[in-house]
């Protein structure tokens, strides 16, 4: 009986002792990163009393969870040992790879051709980048995702977006951006039944208005920007959006009386002789404006009646009010 009980503490004990032996095992956040980034360790160990963590670059940890980042690229074997009671020890590994994950620059733009003062939206595609620097070759940087912009001056401008890894890596990538006037060149010329230029009309006030109501009614206030023709009967509007437009035209004397306009023109004729074409945008535009000579039939800047046709009152010239159009005249 005492060696049945004998036996019976032995085996007890046996089983006792296995269950000290502790199990090894931990996790990662992550098994691919690059240097100096890091790393967080989870650890799972069974039956351990202490910990040893061997990182593999020379560097050792003790605490339960530590976390670790490489200055160098490579594949490392990271171990754990666990200790359990009595010394017994148990240990597992795992690789980490340290790679140098280079940044890669790419954005797109909504337009690559704009009229000054417009804006273009910048979209950003970059890969592997923690931040970024644009340069629109203007002389203006930005940090921004997304950055928008517009440009002063036409010209081509190479617009870069650097993108930023870590380490100091860096990309670059380039669009070229070309800034240029939407542009309309208005002659006035004497009009004849035979619509060939024999005479120019200097010194033409020149009107434009975006609806026929306003080109009839209008005291001049209401067109979106006018002008004088230089002395080779010529005046450019810089800016104009693409569309159709009225224009205007009328010459006085010294003494305030109309000598050139188009209203009879129009009376005649209609729309055809005071409408542009539709402008095509970001290229050079021409229209001719024919202006009717009164000779000696003069006409003052009130209402007459010549020849049974309303004359138009004279637009007063004004503040251009939209800044963003601008007038370039030819001039001695």
């Amino acid at each position: 009986m005492k060696k049945l009980l004998f036996i019976s503490s032995i085996i007890a004990l046996f089983f006792s002792g296995c269950t000290e032996y502790p199990d090894a095992n931990f996790a990662v956040n992550k098994t691919t990163v690059q240097p100096g980034e890091y790393i967080q360790f989870t650890n799972y160990s069974d039956n351990a009393i202490k910990y040893e963590w061997d990182f593999g670059d020379g560097t050792y940890s003790t605490d339960i969870n530590p976390r670790h980042s490489y200055s160098s690229e490579g594949t490392y074997t990271i171990t754990l040992t666990a200790e359990g009671r009595h010394g017994k020890i148990d240990r597992v590994s795992l690789n980490i790879a340290v790679i140098i994950v280079y940044p890669y620059a790419d954005f797109s733009v909504d337009r690559t051709t704009v009229q000054p003062g417009e804006y273009v939206q910048f979209t950003n595609y970059s890969e592997n980048a923690i931040s970024y620097k644009w340069d629109f070759d203007d002389g203006t940087f930005s940090t921004a995702l997304n950055p928008a912009h517009s440009f002063t001056d036409e010209g081509i401008y190479s617009v870069s977006l650097t993108a930023y890894g870590q380490n100091g890596n860096y990309d670059i990538a380039y669009i070229t951006i070309e800034v240029i006037y939407t542009e309309l060149e208005i002659e006035v010329a004497e009009w004849n039944e035979y619509n060939i230029i024999q005479f120019i009309v200097d010194d033409c006030g020149v009107w434009v208005y975006d609806n026929l109501n306003e080109w009839l009614y209008d005291d001049g206030s209401g067109a979106i920007i006018s002008g004088y023709t230089g002395y080779d009967g010529k005046i450019s509007f810089l800016g104009l959006d693409d569309r159709s437009y009225y224009i205007y035209v009328e010459k006085t004397d010294a003494y305030g009386y109309i000598i050139y306009d188009n209203y009879n023109i129009y009376q005649d004729f209609g729309t055809s002789y005071i409408t542009t074409q539709r402008l095509v945008p970001y290229q050079y535009n021409y229209w001719l404006a024919w202006a009717d000579y009164y000779g000696n039939k003069r006409i003052s800047r009130v209402n007459q009646d010549i020849e049974n046709k309303n004359v138009k009152r004279a637009p007063r010239m004004h503040k251009n009010r939209v800044s963003k159009i601008k007038i370039r005249t030819n001039t001695l």
